[in-house]
């Protein structure tokens, strides 16, 4: 379930570190004298999973699952057009998924967005929409390194952390505008929306979410920010006794700092403070009262090895509604990567995170949400277009015994996953 599986991660990588050279694999997706592009992929591979129960929807936390081989095929399109003072991303990605064991299409997704983000640098406003057919996912129970405000992001499309084999339809939507007041003044709206129907999973609801508010920034220096803000976010859970919506009032008042660290001019530090106050209505066994005072926050280091490699570590504590679970999850979430070429044919791309919290902020072992993740990828270029991978993926978590989740997924899962196979890269338009 990999949304432009190597193509797009060879020319992040590239992007995102100042490279001394081009990828030789789908290289020029990073030309910036390109104005309009539109791109194709296609992986193949062969895979072997250790818990092909966990597609089937099945619990693995009983016993031993069975092991299976499966052959996987990765459509992918993706297209941008970037003017003077627009820029328009388009995005579609299907996952297909022929278990040898069962002679059968298990895990069968499709994804796909649609992003615009216009202004200039004192006015600007973005807009994403994005929909996603995919197996039972708990998405933002895996921390991850993309944010949903990239433009043409999809949501859960950056993972292959399929839980169950029952399908959801989710549609994600936000929208974010900002103006500059001031040369040290700016002042942005934020609006969000997430649905989720889970009516083809047994004994499930759907989900509906959304937030909306703002905030006024104010710079301090060259590198913070003193900013305020207010965001309302409600999320409706129909396990929740009575059927009462969980909201949280975000009171952003806190300090954004961004700076180079005086030892080193390659690396970068980032923090960000604001609080929260959470209103969970109590649901089975786990008991909330009234409004609960969170301190959120996030960090992130970033360190650029050499000119070809960047290693990066990510903390956030936050609150997210989970799609799956019975109540909102506060969170504290740390992911790691370290990405870079071996060689002008040759990238590797290593992550890991860890997330613990609980349901509710209810403190309590029986509310817990715990996850590991970690994968690892190896891609030889052949030549422009053609490319041989090789990934490892490694995700579990468990769940306490309060936690309410969608119906045939399991209270606990450990996951590897590996597969080798081959990418083409089709550059259809470059104007």
């Amino acid at each position: 379930m990999l949304l432009l599986v190597c193509g797009a991660a060879v020319a992040d990588a590239q992007s995102q570190s100042g490279r001394p050279y081009k990828a030789l694999f789908g290289g020029a997706t990073n030309d910036p004298t390109v104005q309009q592009s539109l791109d194709v992929t296609a992986s193949v591979s062969e895979g072997y999973d250790d818990n092909v129960l966990a597609d089937l929807g099945a619990s693995s936390a009983a016993g031993p699952a069975f092991s299976g081989v499966y052959t996987a095929l990765v459509p992918a399109m993706n297209y941008d057009w970037v003017g003077h003072a627009v820029q328009i991303s388009a995005t579609a990605s299907s996952s297909f998924k022929y278990f040898q064991p069962e002679h059968q299409f298990i895990g069968t997704s499709h994804f796909g967005a649609v992003g615009l983000s216009a202004g200039s640098q004192a006015t600007r406003f973005s807009f994403n929409q994005s929909f996603s057919y995919s197996p039972a996912y708990y998405y933002g129970l895996f921390p991850t390194l993309t944010t949903a405000s990239d433009v043409g992001y999809v949501v859960g499309a950056d993972s292959d952390y399929a839980v169950g084999a029952k399908p959801i339809l989710a549609y994600d939507t936000s929208a974010n505008f900002s103006q500059r007041l001031s040369a040290r003044s700016t002042v942005t709206a934020v609006g969000t929306f997430l649905y989720s129907d889970l009516s083809r999973v047994p004994n499930s609801r759907n989900l509906s979410s959304y937030s909306a508010g703002g905030r006024y920034a104010y710079g301090l220096s060259r590198y913070a920010n003193v900013h305020f803000g207010y965001v309302y976010r409600e999320g409706q859970y129909y396990y929740a006794a009575g059927s009462q919506p969980a909201v949280s009032h975000d009171i952003d008042i806190g300090v954004d700092y961004h700076k180079p660290l005086s030892f080193s001019r390659r690396t970068h530090f980032d923090f960000s403070v604001g609080s929260s106050l959470l209103n969970t209505p109590s649901f089975d066994l786990v008991q909330t009262h009234g409004f609960q005072y969170v301190v959120l926050g996030n960090a992130s280091l970033t360190h650029d090895i050499a000119r070809t490699w960047r290693a990066r570590l990510v903390y956030d504590r936050g609150i997210g509604f989970v799609q799956g679970l019975a109540g909102p999850v506060v969170s504290d979430a740390v992911k790691t990567s370290v990405d870079g070429f071996l060689s002008r044919r040759m990238d590797m791309h290593v992550t890991a995170g860890f997330q613990d919290g609980n349901v509710g902020n209810a403190h309590q072992p029986r509310s817990s949400v715990r996850s590991y993740s970690g994968s690892a990828r190896l891609q030889f270029a052949l030549d422009r277009t053609w490319a041989l991978f090789s990934e490892y993926t490694y995700y579990s978590y468990t769940l306490g015994a309060a936690v309410i989740g969608t119906g045939g997924i399991p209270q606990a899962l450990d996951r590897n996953n590996v597969r080798v196979g081959l990418t083409v890269w089709a550059p259809l338009v470059r104007k």
